[in-house]
């Protein structure tokens, strides 16, 4: 897998991939507006490069669309073992996030 990229765009592109449900707007629309690195907008509009591979991994993963997984997993050059490990590490960071949220929202007595 290509290690090269910042791990901020893969955030981005995981948090803007939900903006079309969010706006009820075409993906393709909203991301043409946004002043958003050439990596991201591709990764979205077009599932290409690494980060559209790695999109539409997660997409598949959370889907059980296990044909996609293998696919994916093989194009980012993973195994089992590493997809597993970062999607447990992505939602461990997941429910810290909305742990800390949680926390920040709660009236202290």
């Amino acid at each position: 897998m290509n290690t090269n990229l910042d791990d901020g765009l893969g955030f981005l592109t995981g948090m803007f991939s939900l903006l079309d449900s969010l706006f009820d707007q075409p993906l393709e629309e909203l991301v043409q507006k946004m002043p958003i690195d050439n990596l991201v907008k591709s990764a979205l509009v077009t599932k290409q490069g690494t980060l559209g591979n790695i999109l539409t991994l997660v997409k598949a993963y959370e889907a059980a669309d296990w044909a996609t997984v293998i696919h994916c997993r093989d194009k980012l050059e993973l195994n089992d073992e590493m997809l597993a490990k970062y999607y447990d590490e992505a939602i461990k960071w997941t429910e810290d996030l909305l742990a800390i949220e949680t926390e920040y929202h709660t009236p202290h007595a």
